[in-house]
């Protein structure tokens, strides 16, 4: 049982890392202006990991797209003694999204 949940452990533990830096590369500033969307339509939307954006996933993918653009920049502006204290803005929920 070890053994598996290790490998699984593992495995979760590449998913997690690749995530970040994918997120952390879309987000530098000589990223490109898709590479956000693709980053969160890849990580958090597709469900077979495929580069193809789904048209009918399309408007979700922008919300969450500025909804992280929007909340990396009330982070930027969180006074460094707050750091520990910060609460994210709700994400408006859409009907279809």
């Amino acid at each position: 049982v070890n053994l598996l949940l290790s490998k699984w452990m593992r495995e979760l533990e590449k998913v997690f890392y690749g995530n970040i830096v994918a997120f952390d590369t879309a987000m530098l500033p000589e990223a490109k202006p898709g590479d956000l969307q693709n980053a969160v339509w890849k990580n958090v939307f597709a469900e077979d990991g495929s580069s193809k954006l789904d048209a009918s996933a399309l408007p979700a993918v922008m919300s969450f797209t500025r909804y992280i653009r929007r909340e990396c920049i009330c982070l930027s502006l969180t006074v460094k003694k707050l750091s520990g204290c910060v609460h994210m803005s709700q994400m408006p929920i859409t009907k279809g999204t």
